[in-house]
């Protein structure tokens, strides 16, 4: 039997940061799932294991690399205190 694989760390983190950018966006949930058909209110619970063709779908309609939301996510799991 397999298992399924879930870190709940990093699955939150990027809840958070596509809860972020949509707000900032100033988009509603309402409009993104009426716009992409994704029930976006799941992921930005982190109720549900994001999939990588559903996270690409989401990044281009935010219009925000791969790499620069990584780096945001990264940030909120290792946040600095500004320090350096």
């Amino acid at each position: 039997m397999s298992k399924k694989l879930r870190n709940d760390t990093l699955i939150n983190a990027i809840a958070l940061e596509l809860g972020e950018l949509r707000a900032t966006l100033s988009l509603s949930q309402e409009f993104v799932y009426n716009d992409l058909g994704i029930h976006i209110g799941r992921i930005e619970t982190g109720s549900t294991n994001l999939s990588v063709s559903t996270l690409d779908v989401l990044l281009k309609y935010y219009d925000i690399s791969f790499s620069e939301f990584f780096k945001q996510v990264e940030e909120r799991l290792n946040p600095t205190d500004g320090l350096s």
